[in-house]
């Protein structure tokens, strides 16, 4: 699949996108609907499986990773605010 083919996969959950952030690239943070910023990866089967696992609580992330990496895109939301 060539890059202007590629399918993203958007979230406005915060603690979603920080996991995934940690394992996967953050391609960018758009302005959605209701004031509300939408986080924007590249969709791929690893991506979607990590997704479920989130949602079934069961992917893991080291902690002080996730809360740092939280602070850092919180600090990229209010830039854009």
């Amino acid at each position: 699949m060539d890059k202007a083919e590629s399918t993203l996969y958007k979230t406005s959950t915060l603690p979603l996108a920080v996991c995934l952030s940690l394992i996967y690239p953050l391609k960018s943070i758009e302005k959605g609907s209701d004031r509300n910023l939408v986080f924007v990866f590249e969709e791929t089967k690893d991506l979607l499986d990590s997704i479920e696992l989130y949602w079934n609580k069961q992917l893991q992330v080291e902690p002080q990773s996730f809360f740092s990496r939280m602070r850092e895109l919180k600090a990229r939301l209010y830039e854009q605010v």
